[in-house]
């Protein structure tokens, strides 16, 4: 560029360059597989900043490389200065980018290519981007992790959604964000699903983030245990005035030390002291709890805190103390968490058992029938459990069911919920039912990785049960479930369907439908009936009717005087789960009669008429 001045005797002419700009992008989040909305913002306005936007999204026109003029040919100057600052640009972005993801842009020479490349990599709306992301908005629980980094992981997504033109609406966002919550979180679950207005995510955040702070002053700091380190001074044999009876006046420890000749394994000065056996040491320690101080890892009448029978006041006569080479030592004793062996050893060394899948190198779902039996009798159960949405919200407020199928009988049993949040007290009173039931112990559960089953873990643990759960997209690993869902719904639509009843009354069709699929005989456990498999006694088939078909229920207990109706046309919508008895739906009411004396007319349909 140039410029003229001109004065009273001459004419000076004056050129400038534009300056360059050495774009730094160190402190710009390297872009991920996963982070280019977030990374594009960033870059973007860095750019912005500097003025060289149009570089990348191709506002600025690309100079031509060289300038004509009277026939004769020049490189142009401003096509110099642009290529020199686009390669700047172009260095900078490779540096802001993962080594990984470098390779797709091995083709590109400018910035704007790689821009264009990157966009229509990561921000295309591609039918299989936006299905991944709306399978990761729909897996994505809080876990471990905190509210800031749960909740930013919904934005994310959120935003990556919004850029490919499938934005999720607001009253979505804050369903996936308290579904994904734990039990603990149930009480301000509840608070924002009872608003009549929708909250903003905003707003949502910043309840999460009040209630993650009472739940942490609410958790009782970890005990501190005291480190006590113990000496003892060994005496020759020409003096037996030992001072094993010396106390530490922080412990008030009081005994006598007795160490194994040529022992390489150092004890603890408690076991030591403790130990009447030396030469029997066991190679498992106790692992039960002192009744006395409350600490894993010895018995009663070995506790630290407990006098000896054998120690001696000043005027006792002390014991001598062998010959020994043994140099004082330290002792520390950490009381470690509680950790049952993740193995069960069968004494015939056969078949051994373990519930931490890490153990082995090679697994797979068993699908066979066999159980594991212990050496009382009785079989451990295994349970298959999952949770379906429903897309219609039932006429008894229910959006979900549970259903827990038993492995070896395949007997289901079927649990409509309103929340997700209910599936562990759901769980913990099935666990009751069943073990008080069948006097048997739920041993494994298999679930999907789900938040409402990863509430369930501590649970489980506490109760000696191991949660064996599927990959991710990967939902054959849960295959009975997943097959069950597919029996009943198939089932529960075309009882819906034969007497077209709405779909709002999906409940009621699927609860029948566990209840004819329980009764039905299968060949996957020799064509015998689940129920029977489980029960041990063939259902009462007389007790079936047809679903939704025309019923008169005895309702006398329901007038208010001798003249009204015995009975008034009903639908059949079912059988009752806690009584023998028959669910009849007065379509004109809207009332549904629990009933046992009822008269059917199986070949018609009242609802199909209305």
């Amino acid at each position: 560029m140039g410029s003229t001045q001109t004065s009273s005797n001459d004419t000076v002419i004056v050129f400038t360059t534009p300056s360059l700009h050495n774009v730094n992008m160190t402190n710009v989040t390297k872009l991920t597989a996963s982070n280019f909305l977030m990374w594009s913002r960033q870059v973007h306005a860095l750019l912005d900043g500097y003025d060289l936007a149009g570089y990348v999204d191709g506002s600025m026109e690309i100079p031509p490389s060289t300038l004509t003029a009277n026939d004769v040919t020049t490189v142009n100057p401003a096509y110099t200065l642009w290529k020199r600052q686009d390669k700047l640009i172009y260095s900078a972005l490779l540096g802001a980018i993962m080594v990984s993801i470098q390779p797709i842009l091995s083709t590109t020479t400018t910035s704007a290519q790689i821009w264009d490349t990157l966009s229509a990599t990561y921000a295309k709306p591609s039918r299989g981007h936006v299905k991944q992301l709306k399978q990761q908005v729909k897996q994505w629980t809080k876990g471990k992790m905190s509210i800031d980094a749960y909740v930013q992981g919904f934005t994310t997504r959120f935003d990556q959604l919004a850029l490919l033109g499938k934005a999720i609406d607001r009253e979505d966002q804050i369903e996936y964000v308290l579904e994904g919550l734990p039990e603990e979180y149930k009480q301000v679950v509840d608070q924002i699903e009872g608003r009549e207005v929708t909250p903003s995510l905003t707003e949502v955040h910043e309840k999460l983030i009040n209630f993650e702070v009472k739940l942490q002053s609410k958790t009782p700091p970890a005990a501190n245990l005291p480190i006590t380190a113990n000496a003892v001074d060994f005496r020759g044999p020409n003096n037996n005035n030992s001072h094993g009876n010396r106390s530490n006046p922080r412990n008030n420890y009081q005994g006598q030390q007795r160490n194994n000749n040529n022992n390489r394994n150092s004890q603890t000065w408690q076991q030591q002291q403790f130990s009447n056996r030396s030469d029997q040491n066991t190679q498992r320690g106790y692992q039960g709890r002192c009744q006395i101080c409350g600490v894993h890892g010895h018995s009663a009448r070995r506790c630290p805190q407990l006098p000896l029978p054998g120690s001696y006041n000043n005027n006792s006569r002390p014991v001598s103390m062998p010959t020994s080479s043994w140099q004082p030592r330290a002792n520390m004793a950490v009381a470690q968490p509680y950790n049952p062996n993740n193995w069960v050893i069968d004494s015939g060394a056969t078949h051994h058992l373990t519930t931490d899948l890490n153990n082995l190198a090679l697994h797979q779902p068993y699908t066979g029938g066999e159980e594991v039996t212990i050496a009382d009798g009785s079989a451990l159960s295994i349970s298959h459990t999952d949770v379906w949405t429903s897309p219609v919200l039932s006429v008894d407020n229910f959006k979900y069911y549970l259903i827990f199928v038993d492995h070896f009988t395949r007997y289901t049993w079927f649990y409509p919920l309103r929340f997700k949040s209910q599936v562990k007290e759901t769980f913990v009173a099935f666990k009751a039912l069943v073990e008080k039931r069948f006097q048997c112990t739920i041993c494994n559960l298999y679930s999907d990785n789900g938040g409402e089953f990863i509430a369930l873990r501590s649970f489980l643990t506490s109760h000696g049960a191991s949660h064996l759960t599927s990959l991710p997209h990967t939902p054959e690993h849960n295959g009975v479930a997943e097959r069950k869902h597919r029996h009943i719904v198939e089932t529960g639509l075309t009882l819906l369907h034969q007497a077209s009843i709405p779909t709002t009354y999906w409940t009621y069709a699927f609860s029948t439908a566990v209840y004819l699929i329980n009764r039905l005989p299968t060949p996957v456990i020799a064509h015998q009936s689940p129920y029977e498999k489980l029960f041990q006694q063939s259902p009462n088939y007389t007790k079936l009717r047809v679903f939704g078909s025309l019923c008169f229920p005895w309702l006398r207990p329901y007038t208010t005087n001798k003249l009204e109706s015995r009975s008034s046309p009903c639908t059949f919508l079912g059988y009752s789960l806690s009584q023998s008895a028959y669910l009849c739906l007065d379509a004109s009411t809207g009332r549904i009669y629990t009933s046992r004396h009822v008269q059917f007319v199986e070949s018609e349909f009242p609802l199909s008429l209305t």
